[in-house]
Order: C-alpha cells, then sequence, then structure tokens
C-alpha cells in the first residue's frame, strides 16, 4: 500500500516531468517559429527546406513565392569569379571566422546581378537580401569549392536601401556564422 507521503513525491515528480516536457516542447516550437520567422519574410508558407530544395540547381534562376506572387531572387553559381578587387580592409567576417565577406562592402550599391563573392570553411553558405521596403529579395544557398564562395544574385529592389545577410544553417534552419551588412540599391 502507497503511503500519503509517496503519492504526494510521485504526484510532485509527475509535474517535475510534465514541466519538463513543456518546457522542451516550447523551446522546439520557438526554433521552428525562428525558423519560420526567418523563411516567412518572404511569405513563403513551404518554409526553408523546401527553398532549398528549389535552390538546388541554382541556375534555374528565380523562385515565384505563391503566397503573394512576388518574386524572389536567386543566386547564379559564378564560378568564384570576383566583381571587383574589394580591399581587405573593407571584408567582413563573422564572429567566428568561418565565412569572410568580400563582396559586396558594407554600404556599397549594388544592382540586380551583383557578385556576392567570399571565402569560408564550411561547405556552403546561404544569403538573404532584404529590401527595407518589401523585405526578402532574394534568398539563396551557394557551394564552397575551394574555399571560396560566389554567386551572382538576382533581384528586383523596390527601396534604396536594405540589408544583406551571409550566414550558414543547419539541417533545422538555425541560422549561425553570421554577417549582416547595409547596401544600397541603383
Amino acid at each position: 500500500m502507497i503511503s500519503k507521503k509517496n503519492k504526494k513525491y510521485k504526484l510532485f515528480f509527475c509535474a517535475i516531468v510534465l514541466l519538463v516536457v513543456v518546457v522542451v516542447a516550447w523551446i522546439m516550437v520557438e526554433h521552428n517559429i525562428i525558423h519560420k520567422h526567418n523563411s516567412s519574410k518572404n511569405n513563403n508558407s513551404s518554409g526553408i527546406e523546401s527553398f532549398k530544395n528549389s535552390t538546388r540547381n541554382l541556375t534555374k534562376g528565380s523562385k515565384t513565392n505563391s503566397t503573394s506572387q512576388r518574386v524572389i531572387g536567386g543566386a547564379v553559381s559564378t564560378g568564384n569569379q570576383k566583381a571587383t578587387n574589394t580591399p581587405q580592409s573593407s571584408w567582413t567576417s563573422s564572429s567566428s571566422g568561418l565565412i569572410t565577406l568580400e563582396e559586396p562592402s558594407n554600404n556599397s550599391t549594388i544592382s540586380d546581378g551583383a557578385i556576392l563573392y567570399g571565402t569560408s570553411k564550411l561547405s556552403q553558405v546561404e544569403y538573404t537580401l532584404i529590401d527595407n521596403k518589401v523585405g526578402v529579395i532574394s534568398q539563396g544557398s551557394l557551394n564552397v569549392a575551394n574555399g571560396i564562395f560566389s554567386g551572382k544574385m538576382i533581384f528586383t529592389p523596390q527601396a534604396t536601401t536594405g540589408r544583406l545577410d551571409v550566414y550558414s544553417a543547419n539541417a533545422q534552419g538555425v541560422q549561425s556564422n553570421e554577417i549582416e551588412i547595409d547596401v544600397n540599391f541603383k
């Protein structure tokens, strides 16, 4: 027969276990919200994984957003082509040092077809180009070959200013090794 004291301990233990399960579930949902938030900037209800799958062959061009029918650009690999020789003092590196963005540089002016170029110790980098008026206007993945990533960004800006984010993402879509620079659109 179970004593009242043992029942209280079991009830207390079950409450603690339930609380831990709820907290872990909340953390998992929170990470999915971050993941969905990153992909919902472009109103894409299918999530970042389907976008990654659709951009595996980057030469296919741009992707149409099914929610708003706004075209979101992609990237076309340039085979490690560099547009200019940006001075090293203008390069931006992630705090981890795993990604260095050489082009474009902070506060530079870019237009459709601008080259995204840099070095990385990772096998792939992601980028998101954000227009300050309408949100995400170009997004994609670039493979790193011999420590270099390079791609031509395809986009149509609505504003004159925006931001370029270059980062890595794990299988769950959580971003790390982030670089954020301000850009102007021509």
